[in-house]
């Protein structure tokens, strides 16, 4: 089965004493579970964020935070799924490639799929001023992450996030997204994380999901990244039937 999974940075960056950094202990977990997905014979995409959060320095433009960020994020991917035995490639995209080279970009993910290589693509945020403009109109990669999914047609699609799920006004978790209850989720999704480029990045997560599982049957789940084992729970609940209780999950109805 081909996963797709995207992270964002309100959870691969923490405040720390001498600024932003990197969570060194999250990333080491979700590496793990990504590491467990490939042992069970599964192909696996990344998604990520974090390249301009993780540097705080803000007197830099965000195009030189994401330069300086990025390098350092790559390295601890690197590093910690190679101690599970899995190399990575760097995937630097722009919103215009999937117009102009659309095929190259797909024939590319399809040769590291094939060979179990974990790609991890995130935005070109350090040469274009554009793509950030777009990003702070679109949310932390999450529109790049649908276009991915499409490109590549994923079976099943985890996003993770700093919340449970869509919560109701009450705090409570809405288990279920479909054609019949989804505008009324969009009204219940507002804000944002202070990390993450988009104002309404839940609205934004909601909206690639419906698109995802209405255009290609995909099984889509938001879940809490920071939930215990996160990756491996959402795939069973999304292979699950009655449903496990866990996460925000999308349903053709």
């Amino acid at each position: 089965m081909r996963i797709g999974i995207k992270v964002g940075s309100a959870l691969l960056v923490k405040e720390g004493a001498s600024g932003n950094e990197i969570n060194r202990e999250f990333l080491l977990n979700l590496c793990r579970q990504i590491a467990e997905l490939l042992r069970f014979g599964h192909e696996v995409f990344l998604v990520t964020s974090g390249a301009v959060a993780s540097d705080g320095d803000e007197s830099r433009s965000k195009a030189l935070r994401a330069a300086i960020g990025q390098p350092k994020l790559m390295e601890l991917y690197r590093l910690f799924m190679g101690i599970f035995g899995t190399p990575v490639a760097q995937m630097l995209l722009i919103a215009d490639e999937f117009r102009v080279n659309r095929d190259h970009i797909a024939k590319i993910l399809e040769e590291a799929l094939a060979a179990k290589v974990l790609p991890v693509i995130n935005a070109n945020d350090a040469i274009n001023s554009e793509e950030l403009d777009r990003l702070e109109e679109f949310a932390d990669n999450d529109r790049l992450f649908g276009e991915v999914c499409l490109l590549v047609r994923a079976d099943a699609v985890i996003i993770c996030t700093e919340v449970d799920g869509l919560l109701d006004l009450d705090g409570s978790l809405i288990p279920e997204i479909n054609d019949r209850n989804f505008e009324r989720a969009l009204e219940l999704a507002q804000g944002g994380s202070k990390f993450g480029h988009g104002p309404n990045g839940m609205q934004v997560k909601l909206r690639v999901g419906h698109e995802l599982s209405n255009a290609m049957n995909a099984r889509v789940i938001i879940v809490n990244g920071h939930s215990e084992n996160c990756l491996i729970r959402a795939f069973e609940r999304l292979m699950s039937d009655p449903p496990m209780n866990f996460g925000t999950f999308f349903c053709l109805k």
